[in-house]
């Protein structure tokens, strides 16, 4: 039986944290062009900070997929999922609350805290999302979002629950678990092309049971066909099948393509980003494996947005002209500062907690 420690070799012999990193970067470039009121850069017909948050879908559904697969039970695998997303989340909700809210609102310390808003947004720690604070952000060009990267955490814990259930359906279907996992990840993109084609994350509209409620379901439907597809490498056992240099040559000739209908810009990215992710991540040779020693990007992506708004809104009580090479620089060292404390004070002593709880 191996040891602990060879475990935890055979984990980091990757270059996941890498990707992460990467990912949590592209995310914060989008997002820093958003919040100063300029253009966001499109790759691939697609806005840079949603190819960052697809990034991280992609590699949830694998590695989510692969917890499954290793569980002796669903309390075991549900308690780690937990483990993993909520201690720094509350740690993030709680700072902005109690410190960053009360720095920089226009209100008075007593009107503040005595707003309801104040301790509703503490209801974020639970996943139900709300993205106002009293007196905080009013006057920035993108006003009043707190932190707008916490919208896809509960699509995120939306996964935890649905792929051991999908995995396990697929299962007991024995010589045909294949084709169902194809399938039905086929139908996810399928759906988020029709529906999804030619927007970005928080943008397109879908039209049912009023526009209201398509506005709520588009980042969903655009973001999970990501995550089953991450799944459906992991369950189906393709990693033989992921090659880095196959997958630099798929994204060159991407780039080098004219313009192409929305639905097939779409398509391609649903059928090329998840191959290109993983073989960059499970690459024979992980050089950056190194990074998997300090993983900050979950720290960076929680606290990167309201590091981001204060930036501006202290630009802006200034009069200093925004330039997003300036504070996308300056957000980084700070969101990155951010992250590695949340990694030191939060997820490094619950990880320890989870290795003696669930050895």
């Amino acid at each position: 039986m191996e040891s602990r420690k060879e475990r935890d070799r055979k984990i980091k012999n990757n270059n996941f944290g890498a990707v992460r990193l990467i990912a949590a970067l592209f995310v914060m470039a989008g997002h820093m062009h958003i919040l100063a009121g300029k253009t966001v850069p499109v790759f691939y017909g697609m806005p840079v900070q949603e190819i960052g948050v697809s990034i991280f879908f992609v590699i949830g559904g694998y590695l989510i997929s692969k917890s499954w697969i290793k569980s002796r039970d669903f309390a075991g695998y549900i308690c780690r999922r937990c483990f993993r997303i909520f201690p720094a989340l509350i740690f993030c909700v709680c700072t902005i609350v109690f410190l960053a809210g009360p720095a920089v609102t226009s209100l008075s310390w007593k009107e503040y805290f005595s707003d309801r808003l104040t301790w509703k947004y503490l209801m974020n720690s639970l996943l139900y999302i709300n993205h106002s604070l009293p007196g905080v952000f009013l006057d920035n060009p993108y006003p009043a979002a707190v932190n707008g990267s916490l919208w896809s955490l509960p699509v995120e814990f939306m996964m935890y629950l649905f792929l051991p259930l999908w995995i396990n359906t697929g299962r007991k279907m024995t010589a045909r678990s294949g084709v169902f996992w194809a399938a039905c990840t086929a139908a996810a993109v399928l759906a988020a092309c029709i529906f999804g084609a030619g927007g970005g994350i928080g943008e397109t509209h879908l039209v049912i049971a009023g526009r209201e409620l398509g506005q709520v379901l588009s980042p969903v439907v655009r973001v999970v066909p990501y995550e089953m597809a991450g799944s459906l490498i992991a369950v189906c056992g393709l990693e033989k099948y992921l090659n880095l240099q196959v997958s630099v040559l798929l994204l060159a000739v991407l780039a080098v393509l004219g313009p192409v209908p929305a639905f097939v810009s779409c398509l391609a990215a649903y059928c090329f980003l998840p191959y290109a992710v993983l073989a960059f991540a499970l690459a024979d040779r992980p050089y950056f494996s190194a990074v998997n020693n300090r993983d900050l990007s979950y720290g960076i992506y929680l606290f990167s947005f309201p590091i981001q708004q204060i930036l501006v809104q202290v630009f802006l009580y200034h009069g200093i002209a925004l330039h997003v090479f300036a504070l996308m620089v300056l957000s980084v060292l700070l969101s990155v500062a951010a992250g590695f404390l949340t990694e030191r004070l939060v997820e490094n002593p619950v990880q320890r907690l989870q290795k003696n709880m669930f050895c």
